[in-house]
C-alpha cells in the first residue's frame, strides 16, 4: 500500500488497531483453554502435505534419515569426498552417517507436549501480552495440505523459534522442522529436547565441504518435496545482537528454492514472520558480547542460571505472519525452470542473472519483515535520548528536553508519512516504557517535572574480559542497550537520515543523489536494503521531503527549507560514518601494514575512547564490536584491505582515497595518534 506521498507504508496505523481485529492475545487464549497444562494436553489434528493429490503417510525421523543417505545427491557427495580425502567409500559412508545423525531432528509429539508446557509456562510468565494475527496462521493450515510451507522469521532472540512452534501447536498447524545452530549441542539435555521438538542442527561455517553441503541440502529439501512438515529458516543466519536486520544469506535461500526450480514441487510458499519485542530477554547479554565479553555457551547450567528472568517483565510481543509468497507467482516469470529440471541431482549451477533474482527475493523477504514491524513510541524516544546524551556535557538529560524532542521527532515523522504506533498516548507509552527499562534507565524524581534528570544506569561489570576499563564498560553497556532499542525503528529511519546527510553535502540534485547512493552502499551492513531499489528509493524520498515542506526542488537543484529538522535526522546515522573514519585512521597508522580484524577492533575502541575523552558527543556506544567489524568489512569490500591466510594487508592509497571521498560528503572530527 502506498501513502498519500506515494511512499510505501512501513508501519501500522497510529492507534489501537494492532490489538484488535486481526490480532489476539495468545496469553489470554491459553487462559481460556485452562492454562498451560491443559493447553498442551488438548488433542490436536495436524495436516500432512499431499502434493499432486497423492496421499502420503508421514515418514518417521529414521525413515527421513535413510531416505537422505540413499539419495543420488548424497551418494555422489560420498564418492567425491572419498576421492578428495583419499579414504575408502566405506569410511566416507560412515562419516556421512555420523553427520546425518548429528544433524537430524527426532520429532516426537509426546515430548513436544512436555517441553511445550515448560515453554508456555515461561512465556506467559515473562511477557505481559503476546499479540498474534492467528487467522493468518490458521489459514496456512489449509495451504499446507497441498503446498509446502517455509516459515522465515526475524531472529532477535532464542525465544523466536520456540514461540513460533507453540503458536503453530495452538492453531493446529503442523510443527516445522527448524534449522538451529550447533551451539545448542553444547548441552546434551537442551540439544536433545530441541531435537525431539523438530530442530535439526547445522554448522555455522561449512565452507567447501562437499559432503556436508550434499547432506544438508538433501535433508532440507526432502522435507519440502515429501511434505513431511513445514521448514523454518532464519534468513539472517544468526540472531541480530543489535535489533537491526542482518544481510540475507543467499546460499540458504538457494537451497530452499531448489526443489521448485528443479520441478520437484508444483509450488511452495514462503511466509515472512516478524517477531517484535518490547524487551529482549538477552539484551544485557548482547551488550556485554558487543563490548568483547565472550559469548556464554548454551549449556544446561547456563539455563538453570537464567531462571532469574522469571522474576522480570519483558512487556509485549507482537508476532505477525505475513501474506504467503507463492514462489511460482513471484519467480515464475524471472527464472525459467527448464534449465534446472535437466540438471543431475548432484549438480546445481545458476547463472549470474538467476542469482541476482534470488538475491532480490531475499531482500523482498526482509522488506516484508520491515512492513510488519511497527515503529513504537519508545524506539523514537530512544533515538531522542541518544541525541540529547550526545549534547549533554554531564550525561544528564532533563525530562522537559526529552519529551520536547520526542514529540518533535514523532511530528516530523508524521509529516513524512511515517506512522508511529501509539498504544494509548505518548505520555502513557513512555511512562510504561520507563518502568519496563528501569534496569538501565533512572529518573531522578518526579517524571512530570521538566527539570527532573534522566540518567543511564552504570551497569555492573563483574569481570574485565577486555582491555577497556571497567568504568568505561559500565557506562557503555547502558548506551548500547539504548541504541539497540533505537535500532528497532531504523528500518524506516535509516534511508531518510542518510538522505539528509546527502542533502547537507550539496545543493546540486545530481550530487545529492550520488552522495546518497554512495552512503547507502558503504552503510549497507548497518542498514540492510535492496541495492537494486536505491534509485527508486531516492526518488520517493525526494518527493516525500518536498511534500512535507522540508526541501524545495527545481530541475537541477535541491534547497533545504528546514535546516533544523534535516540536521536532526542526519544525526541518526552520522555516528556510523565517524566510526568508518576512525577505522581508516587506525588502519593507516598500523606498522607494518598487516592486521587482524580483532586487532583493528581493539585499536579502534582505544581511539574512540580517546575521542570521547576530548569530545563527549562521541558516545561510548560506538565501542560496539558489531559496528566496528562492519566498518572493517566495508573497507575490505572496497579494496582497502586484502585477505591473507592469517590476517589482512592494508592498502594505504586505497584507504586515503576512501577517506577523502567520505570527507567530501560529511564533516567529521579526526584524531591522529600512532599505534
Amino acid at each position: 500500500a502506498l501513502s498519500k506521498h506515494g511512499v510505501p507504508r512501513l508501519s501500522r496505523p497510529e492507534r489501537g488497531t494492532m490489538a484488535k481485529g486481526d490480532y489476539v492475545d495468545f496469553i489470554k487464549e491459553i487462559e481460556k483453554q485452562g492454562g498451560p497444562f491443559k493447553f498442551v494436553r488438548h488433542s490436536r489434528e495436524f495436516p500432512t502435505c499431499n502434493q499432486f493429490g497423492r496421499k502420503r503417510s508421514s515418514r518417521t525421523p529414521i525413515g527421513i534419515i535413510e531416505g537422505v543417505l540413499h539419495s543420488e545427491r548424497v551418494k555422489e557427495a560420498v564418492r567425491q569426498y572419498a576421492a578428495q580425502s583419499n579414504v575408502s567409500i566405506a569410511e566416507a559412508q560412515k562419516e556421512c552417517r555420523n553427520i546425518m545423525e548429528q544433524m537430524a531432528h527426532d520429532f516426537n509429539l509426546s515430548n513436544v507436549r512436555i517441553f511445550g508446557y515448560v515453554i508456555t509456562k515461561v512465556i506467559t510468565t515473562v511477557f505481559d501480552e503476546i499479540l498474534v494475527n492467528a487467522k493468518q496462521l490458521r489459514a496456512l493450515r489449509e495451504t499446507f495440505k497441498d503446498t509446502p510451507v517455509i516459515f522465515i522469521p526475524t531472529h532477535r532472540t532464542y525465544i523466536d523459534f520456540l514461540l513460533l512452534s507453540v503458536l503453530c501447536f495452538d492453531q493446529e498447524m503442523t510443527l516445522p522442522a527448524i534449522a538451529a545452530a550447533m551451539d545448542f549441542m553444547n548441552s546434551k539435555v537442551i540439544g536433545e529436547i530441541l531435537r525431539q521438538c523438530g530442530a535439526f542442527f547445522i554448522r555455522r561455517a561449512v565452507g567447501e565441504d562437499i559432503l556436508y553441503w550434499g547432506i544438508f541440502a538433501e535433508y532440507v529439501q526432502t522435507h519440502i518435496v515429501e511434505g513431511d512438515r513445514p521448514v523454518e529458516f532464519f534468513i539472517e543466519g544468526t540472531r541480530s545482537r543489535t535489533n537491526k536486520s542482518l544481510p540475507p544469506k543467499y546460499g540458504l535461500l538457494q537451497i530452499l528454492l531448489e526443489p521448485y526450480l528443479r520441478g520437484n514441487v508444483y509450488d511452495m510458499v514462503v511466509v515472512p514472520v516478524a517477531m517484535n519485542y518490547d524487551k529482549i530477554l538477552e539484551e544485557q547479554l548482547y551488550a556485554y558480547e558487543l563490548l568483547g565479553f565472550p559469548k556464554p555457551k548454551e549449556s544446561t547450567s547456563g539455563l538453570l542460571k537464567a531462571r532469574s528472568i522469571l522474576d522480570k517483565s519483558f512487556g509485549r510481543v507482537q508476532v505477525t505472519f505475513g501474506q504467503p509468497i507463492s514462489i511460482r507467482d513471484h519467480l515464475g516469470v524471472s527464472i525459467k525452470r527448464g534449465a534446472f529440471v535437466c540438471q543431475p541431482d548432484s549438480q546445481w549451477k545458476m547463472s549470474e542473472m538467476e542469482k541476482r533474482h534470488i538475491r532480490a527475493f531475499g531482500h523482498h523477504i526482509i522488506k516484508k519483515h520491515y512492513e510488519s514491524s511497527p515503529v513504537s513510541v519508545w524506539s523514537i524516544a530512544s533515538s531522542a535520548l541518544i541525541v540529547l546524551n550526545s549534547d549533554a556535557k554531564d550525561g544528564c538529560v532533563t525530562t522537559g528536553n526529552f519529551l520536547k524532542l520526542t514529540h518533535d521527532l514523532i511530528d516530523l515523522l508524521k509529516n513524512l508519512d511515517i506512522r508511529v504506533h501509539v498504544r494509548k498516548s505518548i505520555s502513557e507509552d513512555l511512562e510504561k516504557a520507563f518502568k519496563l527499562h528501569s534496569d538501565f534507565i533512572t529518573i531522578d524524581g518526579d517524571a512530570k517535572d521538566p527539570s527532573t534528570a534522566i540518567r543511564l544506569t552504570e551497569l555492573k561489570v563483574d569481570r574485565q574480559k577486555t582491555e577497556i576499563s571497567k568504568e568505561i564498560l559500565s557506562q557503555a553497556i547502558s548506551l548500547i542497550i539504548l541504541t539497540n532499542h533505537a535500532n528497532s525503528s531504523m528500518h524506516v529511519l535509516s534511508a531518510p537520515s542518510i538522505f539528509c546527510l546527502a542533502l547537507l553535502s550539496s545543493s546540486c540534485k545530481k550530487k545529492v543523489k550520488e552522495c546518497y547512493k554512495w552512503l547507502r552502499t558503504v552503510l549497507y551492513s548497518e542498514f540492510v536494503h535492496d541495492p537494486q531499489d536505491v534509485d527508486n528509493e531516492f526518488d520517493r524520498l525526494l518527493k516525500s521531503f518536498s511534500l512535507a515542506g522540508l526541501i524545495s526542488t527545481t530541475e537541477g537543484s535541491v534547497a533545504i527549507k528546514d535546516v533544523h529538522h534535516i540536521a536532526l535526522l542526519s544525526r541518526l546515522t552520522k555516528p556510523y560514518l565517524l566510526i568508518l573514519s576512525v577505522m581508516i585512521d587506525v588502519l593507516m597508522d598500523v606498522s607494518p601494514l598487516h592486521i587482524t580484524q580483532n586487532q583493528a577492533t581493539a585499536f579502534a575502541q582505544t581511539r574512540l575512547i580517546q575521542l570521547h575523552d576530548r569530545n563527549p558527543s562521541v558516545l561510548l556506544s560506538s565501542l560496539s564490536a558489531d559496528i566496528l567489524k562492519n566498518a572493517f568489512n566495508t573497507l575490505s569490500e572496497r579494496g582497502g584491505l586484502q585477505k591473507l591466510a592469517r590476517n589482512y594487508s592494508i592498502d594505504p592509497a586505497s584507504m586515503c582515497r576512501f577517506k577523502q571521498h567520505l570527507l567530501s560528503y560529511v564533516d567529521l572530527p579526526t584524531l591522529s595518534s600512532k599505534i
